[in-house]
């Protein structure tokens, strides 16, 4: 028997598939604990305390059954208790759920005014989504005037 066909294959295809899955889930549950800033103006280091970056995941969603947006964290310690391929494919098929759950957040979370990065933020929706109008804009940057928006386009367009 090669490896080609039989339960050793089945095992090591549905093992496979879960681990693509993880790394899938690690790229969308983990990349709003980057930091954003480069650094601070003056070129030295900055401490951020800690292992992780400022932010981080939500180890408490993780712990909760009806949580959909589970981070890649919750996955690998359920792959790491795997043995058969029903239990893979139970992992992948969540997996698989919770990448879903984040590709239906919005881009921009919980943006006001007054954030700092607030500015940045209203930027990155303009390059992302270049046919939103300022109206689509504001509402996603938690109900700001389309005014507001174009200035911040305007003066962005000016100083590059």
């Amino acid at each position: 028997m090669s490896l080609t066909q039989g339960p050793l294959s089945e095992l090591l295809v549905a093992r496979k598939r879960c681990l693509d899955l993880i790394a899938a889930l690690s790229v969308k549950s983990e990349v709003s604990a980057a930091v954003l800033d480069t650094g601070p103006p003056d070129g030295s280091e900055r401490d951020i305390g800690g292992n992780r970056p400022p932010g981080g995941v939500d180890r408490k969603g993780d712990r909760q059954p009806d949580f959909a947006m589970k981070s890649a964290d919750h996955f690998k310690r359920r792959f790491a208790g795997c043995k058969t391929v029903s239990d893979y494919e139970l992992v992948s098929v969540d997996a698989e759920a919770a990448i879903l759950a984040w590709e239906k957040t919005p881009i921009v979370l919980d943006v006001r005014p007054g954030d700092p990065f607030f500015r940045r933020k209203v930027c990155e929706l303009i390059i992302l989504h270049p046919d939103w109008s300022d109206e689509k804009i504001g509402i996603e940057c938690g109900g700001v005037s389309r005014q507001r928006i174009n200035r911040i386009r305007l003066e962005e367009k000016r100083a590059a």
